[in-house]
């Protein structure tokens, strides 16, 4: 019976080639793995279409900034879905109303790490002639307003504590509900915008990068604030 030497070139060149592979991909990073967050390994993972209004400038600096090095475990998907509801003014998630509450108010679940204020943005319906806010806790009033301001700053909320708010026009009245993330689920929330905040992107496309966390998080209503602010070029 012939002998078979494994020595050949033939034989051992598939071994040579692997450790190679190997050899090469650790020193892209931590011996043998690839780094996650270089420019070559994270191509953006959608594409904006460029309007001609005010969102073209932030749909050329979003082709420019990866996702996945500001934020992570948001689908491709999840941030065509969101660009569609910036330049279309639509929003999807959350609690349904027969009135949907406006974009700039708290309603489901709301993120204000403790210390902030709360933001209410009556400022899309001051022609609706707005005549009385109204702020609950439980069945104590805790805020009752007239005239109505097209912001109102509210500081002093409680987290895990559910609010209520009623909002009366002329002729339309708005409400909604909203609780405060309790600090140990908020805490995941603020590290995820923290890194957002301390890259060096322009502000519009960090904002449009904690929209898609808040969105991620099901926190429709801070997702829809900046979408707000956006949308009006602040």
């Amino acid at each position: 019976m012939p002998f078979t030497s494994f020595s050949s070139d033939a034989a051992i060149r598939p071994v040579w080639i692997r450790l190679a592979i190997l050899i090469g991909l650790g020193l892209a990073g931590e011996p043998g793995l690839v780094l996650a967050d270089t420019p070559a390994s994270c191509p953006a993972s959608f594409a904006p279409t460029a309007s001609r209004d005010s969102k073209q400038a932030l749909a050329a600096q979003l082709a420019k900034a990866p996702p996945c090095q500001l934020i992570q475990g948001v689908p491709k998907t999840s941030l065509a879905s969101l660009w569609q509801m910036l330049t279309n003014g639509e929003s999807t998630g959350g609690k349904r109303f027969d009135t949907p509450p406006p974009a700039g108010t708290p309603d489901g679940s709301y993120y204000a790490p403790q210390g902030t204020t709360i933001r209410f943005d009556f400022s899309s319906l001051q022609a609706q002639g707005l005549q009385r806010f109204v702020l609950a806790d439980g069945g104590r009033v805790l805020m009752n307003i007239s005239p109505v301001p097209s912001v109102q700053q509210i500081a002093g909320l409680r987290p895990g504590h559910a609010y209520h708010w009623k909002l009366g026009g002329r002729h339309s009245s708005w409400h909604g509900d909203f609780q405060l993330m309790d600090p140990e689920d908020a805490r995941e929330v603020t590290q995820r915008l923290q890194r957002i905040t301390a890259s060096s992107q322009p502000e519009s496309v960090k904002q449009f990068y904690r929209a898609a966390v808040f969105d991620d998080e099901g926190l429709y209503a801070n997702r829809d604030q900046i979408l707000t602010q956006l949308r009006n070029g602040q």
